[in-house]
């Protein structure tokens, strides 16, 4: 294989392995694996641009070879993957934040945040 569409792979592969491990992370809603994960993806997706870059000046077909066809299928379905997780986290943040507004609504009402006045009072 040629060591262009070697590293155009590899970096593809990398990539992959970025996607699954930031679904990992959000299933598990672990916030920081998954902030870290979606960094280094962001990272092995500019490095795929470069690459692809420079190999599109010597090669414009090199997509067609069937290696990087299969790597590109099991992308687009970590891609979905990954994007279903996210639109679900973000309806359930949704639906925690309207919780938290309703709670904070009825503690307010609860406590109006006046301290009462302690001591004797005069009266007649």
């Amino acid at each position: 294989m040629n060591p262009e569409l070697h590293r155009i792979r590899k970096i593809l592969e990398i990539y992959l392995a970025r996607s699954e491990a930031a679904w990992a992370a959000l299933a598990k809603e672990d916030w920081n694996s998954f902030d870290s994960a979606m960094r280094w993806r962001n990272a092995a997706f500019h490095n795929f641009r470069a690459a692809d870059h420079l190999v599109r000046r010597q090669r414009s077909d090199y997509l067609d070879d069937p290696d990087l066809h299969r790597l590109g299928i099991a992308l687009q379905a970590a891609e979905q993957r990954l994007q279903e997780a996210m639109e679900k986290q973000r309806d359930h943040m949704s639906e925690k934040l309207v919780k938290i507004t309703q709670h904070q609504a009825k503690i307010g009402k609860f406590y109006s945040g006046v301290q009462e006045q302690a001591g004797f009072q005069k009266s007649v």
